[in-house]
């Protein structure tokens, strides 16, 4: 979390929706403790409807109610340009216009299809909107997105799709991706284009003639046909694994084999059993996530139906 990287900072969250505290109660614990300037800082990858509109609302009306506080919204957190280049190929391969605006505005797309099944989690079930029901929210609607249940078929093959382009995610060498491990040839760029000046050859690498067997397995396992399915029961434990990784000596999923520790947490994490030189003991070292939750759900729900 935040909280261990900033001890200087008076730090608090809000939710714009299905969560609590709302935005609205974060502030006012804020003003409550004393503050009178306030950084807002929006947890959302694009500067999309809810960051253009809602949050400037929930912030003006706090505002107006507090003129004596100083308070400021800062930008979207963005996203890798890398992936923004995915997203136009994508749409250029289709056929469709393929501007870094319309790249935007498909991914925004894509991600409004996690709000309509956490919509209708709650609709099924209206128990869910409970903040102590945080959790089971999230995970009842990853199994909608999941199967596609009550969900526009279009939409949800546009969010499985974009999945699939988090789990190949070019941006910072592949470090954020699935694919450098679940995809031979990946790191290496095999199915890129050849030339003699950068790889000495200017013909396709064999095997990749036809491009990348997308999570087809290598230095990770294969993870096509149904074998997510097998190895995890529930989308709730697929998801759970990406976020922590492989545990040393532990088995995984259904008692899978393993234990090495060579998958990474991409989820947010601290580390407790430190060793080294000069290490207390208590030392507790925290590691921001590399993915979103968000975006863990969505690469479950494109790896669960491979």
């Amino acid at each position: 979390g935040l909280r261990p990287r900033l001890p200087d900072y008076d730090l608090e969250i809000g939710f714009l929706e299905f969560a609590r505290p709302v935005i609205r109660e974060g502030l006012e614990a804020l003003a409550e403790r004393g503050n009178r300037r306030i950084l807002a800082v929006p947890g959302m990858l694009f500067a999309a409807g809810h960051v253009k509109n809602d949050v400037p609302s929930e912030i003006n009306e706090f505002a107006h109610a507090h003129p004596d506080i100083d308070i400021r919204l800062g930008r979207d957190l963005a996203i890798d340009a890398k992936l923004l280049q995915a997203a136009r190929a994508h749409l250029a391969a289709s056929g469709e216009d393929a501007s870094e605006e319309q790249a935007r505005d498909w991914i925004e797309a894509a991600q409004t299809v996690a709000e309509d099944a956490r919509k209708e989690a709650i609709k099924q079930d209206p128990s869910l909107s409970l903040e102590q029901n945080a959790d089971d929210l999230r995970w009842a609607a990853l199994d909608i997105l999941v199967s596609g249940d009550e969900l526009d078929p279009k939409a949800w093959e546009q969010y499985k799709t974009y999945g699939a382009l988090l789990f190949a995610n070019p941006g910072t060498a592949g470090t954020y991706s699935c694919a450098r491990c679940h995809t031979y040839g990946f790191s290496f760029g095999g199915a890129e284009e050849m030339t003699l000046r950068v790889n000495g050859r200017d013909t396709p690498i064999e095997d990749f003639e036809d491009g990348l067997n997308q999570a087809g397995g290598y230095f990770g396992p294969n993870l096509r046909g149904g074998s997510t399915l097998a190895q995890f029961e529930s989308a709730k434990s697929h998801a759970e694994f990406i976020e922590d990784g492989q545990t040393i000596g532990s088995t995984y999923g259904r008692g899978g084999s393993g234990g090495n520790g060579q998958m990474p947490g991409f989820g947010p994490r601290v580390e407790s059993d430190a060793i080294g030189p000069g290490i207390p003991n208590d030392l507790e070292i925290p590691y921001p996530a590399t993915l979103t939750a968000e975006q863990i759900d969505a690469i479950v729900a494109y790896e669960r139906n491979l």
